[in-house]
């Protein structure tokens, strides 16, 4: 099992009317960050071996609650960039189950903790 703590993906729900320029930005900056946060965290589970597809759950400390399916949605940023670092070979079904999520209210400190566990190891406990 690996546990990252990344940073919070914008809340994107409501985002029909902007620009598509202003969310390439924004979705740029979040990579920045987040393959930061991932590569600081990478000495605590370098030596990690999954058996795929991998099962994806953890908890996102939001200023306020969301609904269940935009709280989906809203991981989507981070799967990315997990594949960009290299820590999953993809994010298609091959690789990776639907995520299980939850919530939390944290306003002073915003945030995704994420579990990656091998499948086979997520249905035992």
């Amino acid at each position: 099992m690996v546990e990252l703590r990344l940073p919070l993906p914008p809340n994107r729900a409501n985002a029909r009317g902007s620009h598509w320029a202003s969310t390439h930005q924004s979705r740029t900056v979040y990579y920045q960050w987040c393959l930061v946060e991932i590569q600081n965290q990478r000495s605590r589970w370098r030596d990690a071996v999954f058996a795929f597809p991998v099962a994806i759950s953890g908890t996102l400390y939001v200023r306020n609650l969301m609904d269940p399916d935009n709280v989906v949605a809203r991981v989507k940023w981070p799967i990315d960039c997990l594949v960009i670092a290299g820590v999953l070979p993809g994010d298609t079904r091959s690789y990776v189950e639907t995520p299980v999520l939850a919530q939390e209210i944290d306003r002073l400190d915003p945030r995704f903790a994420l579990r990656l566990t091998s499948a086979g190891e997520a249905a035992v406990k």
